[in-house]
């Protein structure tokens, strides 16, 4: 008869300590990540190569940032800047990608990346969406990896399909992009 009864209150103290769980609501799950590196300073330079039509919107993806609630101000630099990100636009072709970033990362710091616009797919964007595609380089070059879902709520900018933009509307960095960053820095 204890041996029941000490039973019974165990599974009562689980079924109240479910139901507490329960009330309080799910912890929220950050769906950030990142690659491992980091720039040395949250001052970033960045510098267009070969395309001048695009530096409007390379601008407007680096003030999205910089406005953000992150300690990341981009700075801009005429040409390829040293420990920068260079920018430049070319036809690659029907690779389904419309951005490319890559860096060079030593000891989780980056000394050097490079940003891609594909215009075979951003030379029929609008302004707008060349914008959502750079801020998303842009943030790989911060430091983030392609993150989130195929649902628009919550999606982060770091999404990795074109429809952050096409489908969702989004064009600036959202909340988990911040969180990323400012984990990372």
């Amino acid at each position: 008869m204890r041996l029941v009864r000490k039973a019974a209150l165990l599974i009562a103290a689980a079924i109240g300590s479910t139901a507490v769980l329960g009330a309080t609501g799910p912890v929220p799950a950050f769906a950030y990540t990142t690659t491992g590196c980091k720039w040395h300073s949250t001052t970033v330079a960045y510098g267009q190569v070969n395309d001048s039509s695009y530096l409007s919107v390379e601008q407007s993806a680096a003030t999205a940032w910089s406005t953000t609630n992150t300690p990341i101000l981009f700075s801009f630099f005429p040409g390829s800047p040293v420990n920068g990100i260079e920018v430049a636009a070319g036809n690659y072709g029907s690779t389904g990608w419309d951005g490319y970033s890559n860096w060079t990362c030593s000891g989780g710091i980056s000394s050097s990346a490079f940003s891609r616009w594909n215009t075979y797919y951003t030379a029929g964007y609008s302004n707008p969406a060349r914008e959502s595609v750079m801020v998303h380089e842009f943030g790989h070059d911060l430091g983030l990896n392609h993150a989130g879902s195929s649902t628009c709520s919550g999606q982060p900018i770091m999404y990795t399909s074109s429809a952050r933009y096409f489908t969702c509307g989004h064009v600036v960095p959202q909340a988990d992009d911040v969180n990323g960053v400012n984990a990372i820095y």
